[in-house]
């Protein structure tokens, strides 16, 4: 391992970003749950490259933590980043996409002066894997989800070093699958997203009320502990591996703590019956099949295909977050030093200087880093100009005029109904929070984040991909969300102390 594993040192001809990389585990992570992270990630991604037939046998390798410029992941001041570089080169590799494709979809517009430089040469050998590989990585999804659910009750139930490493190793699978069933999801929304606009109508909601999300069927469960008198004992022990920061192995979940769940059950004893969750999926659905209805029948297979694999996106996130919460239980069996190791060493039992990196940790949790950059990014003034427009992603449409509340513990926060839920990123267990919140503002993400994807099967105005809401909003700000144009207009600000020149 390098010197310092939360920090690597990069080529200044490498453009890094933390655009959609960190929407899975943002802010700083310990050395344990980044190298964890950042070390299945490579390995499946290069395991992608190779099934998909984009690199041969000898040119799909893992680089070494060392060789920081052929990595597609690297940690900086503690954050996960991917390296577009990496990611042009396999782009450029696949008929029907390019480097500079890639680039522009992730960022808006190339920024690292790339040109794209297609390797037509691999263009037959994907063309035969991409659909085989795409079936047999549905299928076995499927019934990975299923073994990783039975594991992880009983590993849980007896974490131990062994169930770490066991952990990391399907961690690194479902990575693959994941990895693959995204890449899918987002080629079959491109396609919706172009056959909307040739159409004239509101791709959110084509790409909505689809059903079967296994978030829905948690809303549904929590909704008859609030409400119906089922336990939340019961709840707890079905869905206890999801919790306010998931991808992090240092929080806890809510097997561990629940009171961000306890919290919620009088907002949810509150609601309107129509706020069931059955009820707004069915409306989104009535609105998604009147659309359908003004489409050519030629496109239904599409359709459907999006449909399907925009779920498996989703089960994919529930079973890796599955996984992560054994690996959470052998850690914190361990101890606290144990997160100031990295992945390798806790499984071969290797020490390390603890103290050093305990002081490295807090130093990175000071600064925060461009979104985009090339090298060795240089930290950031954590001061933001608070005059500038806040702009994103509108992925459900719908204007919202209500008070902030910016959220960076759901356990640490009551939300009111009707009020805008304002944080940097989501897993599945912040769902919880949509049914009560009036819209939804995100700073990472992308339409096919998840975030997007529960508040457009729920009909709850999002937007998404801000950068900065979170600091640039203060709770108890007036504003107006327009869900269709991505904007937030700040109509009233609460008190700003009179320092507060920034926010």
């Amino acid at each position: 391992m390098t010197p310092d594993p939360l920090h690597s040192i990069s080529g200044p001809e490498i453009t890094w970003t933390t655009v959609n990389f960190g929407e899975a585990n943002p802010g700083v992570q310990t050395p344990l749950g980044l190298t964890f992270w950042l070390e299945a990630s490579e390995q499946s991604l290069v395991a992608m490259g190779r099934a998909l037939g984009a690199f041969s046998r000898r040119e799909a390798r893992v680089a070494s933590i060392e060789d920081v410029d052929r990595r597609h992941m690297a940690g900086f001041h503690g954050r996960m980043a991917g390296n577009v570089n990496r990611f042009r080169e396999l782009a450029d590799r696949m008929p029907g996409t390019s480097g500079d494709a890639f680039e522009e979809q992730l960022l808006g517009v190339v920024r690292s002066g790339a040109c794209s430089k297609p390797i037509r040469r691999r263009y037959p050998v994907v063309a035969v894997r991409l659909p085989v590989t795409a079936r047999a990585a549905s299928r076995e999804l499927l019934v990975a989800r299923a073994a990783n659910e039975t594991w992880w009750r009983a590993s849980v139930a007896d974490p131990g070093q062994a169930s770490f490493g066991e952990a990391y190793r399907r961690f690194a699978r479902m990575m693959y699958l994941h990895g693959l069933v995204t890449m899918l999801a987002q080629a079959c929304f491109e396609r919706v997203t172009a056959l909307a606009e040739r159409a004239g109508v509101s791709v959110a909601e084509l790409s909505t009320g689809y059903g079967g999300l296994e978030e829905t069927q948690l809303l549904c469960d929590l909704w008859a502990v609030a409400r119906d008198g089922a336990s939340l004992d019961a709840f707890v022990k079905k869905y206890g591996y999801h919790g306010p920061a998931s991808g992090d192995l240092s929080t806890k979940s809510w097997r561990e703590d629940r009171s961000a769940l306890e919290q919620l059950l009088a907002a949810y004893a509150d609601l309107s019956p129509d706020e069931h969750p059955l009820r707004r999926q069915a409306r989104q659905t009535a609105r998604r099949r009147e659309l359908e209805r003004q489409l050519p029948t030629a496109v239904t297979p599409l359709l459907r295909l999006t449909a399907r694999f925009v779920r498996q996106r989703e089960i994919g996130k529930t079973s890796y977050v599955q996984i992560l919460d054994v690996a959470r239980a052998a850690a914190r069996q361990a101890g606290e030093d144990a997160y100031f190791l990295t992945t390798d060493e806790f499984i071969r039992g290797i020490g390390a200087n603890i103290e050093d990196r305990r002081r490295s940790y807090e130093q990175c949790k000071l600064v925060r880093l461009p979104d985009t950059w090339r090298g060795t990014p240089e930290p950031l003034d954590v001061r933001v100009k608070s005059d500038e427009p806040i702009r994103g992603i509108g992925v459900v449409p719908g204007v919202v005029r209500g008070r902030i509340r910016v959220v960076d513990d759901p356990a640490q926060v009551e939300l009111s109904e009707g009020e805008i839920l304002v944080c940097e990123t989501t897993n599945p267990s912040w769902v919880t929070l949509f049914l009560v919140a009036g819209a939804v503002v995100i700073d990472i993400g992308g339409a096919l984040s998840h975030g997007a994807i529960a508040a457009r099967e729920l009909g709850v105005p999002c937007v998404i991909n801000t950068r900065d809401g979170t600091r640039r909003l203060r709770t108890g700000d007036e504003v107006i969300v327009d869900g269709a144009a991505g904007t937030v207009e700040v109509l009233c600000a609460a008190h700003r102390e009179p320092e507060e020149t920034y926010s």
